[in-house]
């Protein structure tokens, strides 16, 4: 295991010139059955409100916070 983790570490050496993240989107995926206690657990922690769904049997929206970007899928 140490081995490994050495021959790792040498074919990925940290760069210190790494790009900087300009947007960064969440994909908060749970099965069917979970969706809305899912959504409903994220919407409690967050604060933020729930776009209409959208999607074929309406399985996508997006939490909306009431300032900023809208990050968070689900």
């Amino acid at each position: 295991m140490a081995g490994s983790r050495a021959r790792n570490a040498r074919a990925y050496p940290l760069v210190s010139h790494a790009m900087p993240v300009r947007w960064l989107t969440v994909f908060l995926d749970f099965p069917a059955d979970d969706f809305d206690a899912g959504v409903a657990f994220w919407r409690e922690v967050t604060g933020y409100g729930l776009s209409p769904l959208r999607g074929a049997e309406g399985e996508f929206a997006t939490l909306l916070p009431a300032s900023g970007d809208a990050y968070l899928r689900v």
